[in-house]
């Protein structure tokens, strides 16, 4: 348990594992680790949040990164492992980075799982929720759960409007979190873009501090609030996939929103007609690492450019963890339960002390 594995290759030099590794080789090179549960929250925390976070918002991770692979374990069965390494999943960084504060997180909540009604729930989680999360059902259908509730991110217990001031983004060199944090009930689409910037910052995100009182939890997110602006014809470009329904692009409109002030319909309108699509669809389109969420607003510009200005990064639903961030320096008496509690309603945490043996298979696939 104590020793770890290095992985090499002639160009590349990968993490170190603990436990067991099992080594195949189809067209690429596939690596199952195999660990105890609490080892392989080790390898997922460094990843998911920030070591400058407080430790009540890391200990609040723990449980939901914990109830979250359990609940997901299945998801990979036929790839011959439990969970990927990725965004679809859960990051995971292996060894490298098991700091103090990650073993002092995982460790000071082993056993803890999220339940509601006796069954572990799906305890998705994202980076920054803008103010709301959202309700499950607006993500899908299949998410209508009743501890997937939209709720507000804020003191005030109201959520904060989405509509920001009519200046241009100011340049904000730091990077976005490490993660994604784009966990969901049924490893969509949303789970598989990268969180980064084509030139590795996001130079389109405002910096912190810019909101109304009382602030969200989640203002000190870098991405907290941002703007986007296209020309129409680079607009047109990015929603070609729709040419054949409406023909050459003339206009975007955002027509209807859910609880959480997400857009969920946008009305296309082109030459040949019009039709509609969904928030998730246009941020796919226009890309994650540029459209950081669904809670937006778009007007026109007097030259004719489309500008969309939102909050938050990530699809809303479940724990943001820059609130949780937020939420654990507001009050010294703040608890990861209370964290938890606040994000996922009506739920219990309980312990899995009766399953403490189980493994988890993570899996990694490189290019040898």
């Amino acid at each position: 348990q104590d020793q770890t594995f290095e992985i090499l290759s002639p160009n590349v030099r990968y993490s170190r594992y603990r436990g067991v590794l099992e080594i195949s080789s189809r067209n690429h090179l596939v690596i199952v680790n195999e660990l105890d549960l609490e080892h392989y929250l080790y390898g997922v925390l460094p990843v998911e949040i920030p070591a400058t976070f407080q430790t009540e918002a890391q200990k609040a991770l723990a449980v939901a990164a914990r109830t979250y692979v359990l609940r997901n374990s299945l998801r990979h069965k036929a790839d011959g492992y439990d969970v990927c390494d990725s965004v679809h999943c859960q990051g995971f960084c292996g060894a490298s980075r098991e700091f103090d504060w990650v073993r002092k997180a995982v460790d000071d909540t082993r056993g803890q799982v999220l339940v509601f009604d006796g069954e572990l729930i799906h305890a998705c989680y994202s980076a920054d929720c803008g103010g709301a999360t959202m309700n499950g059902e607006d993500y899908s259908p299949s998410a209508r759960l009743p501890y997937l509730r939209s709720v507000a991110d804020n003191p005030s217990g109201k959520a904060s409007p989405v509509a920001l001031p009519d200046a241009p983004a100011k340049n904000d060199p730091r990077r976005a979190p490490a993660s994604p944090w784009l966990q969901t009930p049924d490893g969509g689409k949303e789970n598989q873009v990268s969180r980064d910037s084509e030139n590795g910052t996001n130079a389109d995100c405002n910096p912190p501090g810019q909101q109304d009182q009382p602030q969200d939890y989640c203002a000190g997110s870098p991405c907290h609030e941002w703007v986007i602006t296209y020309e129409p014809q680079e607009l047109a470009v990015r929603l070609k996939p729709w040419d054949a329904k409406i023909g050459n692009f003339k206009s975007m409109e955002f027509v209807e929103y859910d609880a959480s002030d997400r857009v969920k319909s946008v009305l296309l309108k082109g030459e040949k007609g019009e039709c509609r699509i969904t928030g998730s669809q246009l941020r796919e389109a226009l890309g994650a690492n540029k459209m950081k969420s669904t809670r937006a607003v778009m007007s026109v510009s007097p030259e004719g450019c489309i500008v969309i200005r939102g909050k938050g990064y990530g699809h809303g639903l479940g724990m943001c963890l820059y609130g949780a961030e937020g939420l654990a320096r507001s009050k010294e008496s703040i608890t990861y339960v209370d964290i938890l509690k606040h994000y996922y309603t009506g739920v219990e945490i309980k312990s899995i002390s009766d399953i403490a043996n189980q493994f988890v298979r993570a899996s990694t696939s490189k290019q040898p």
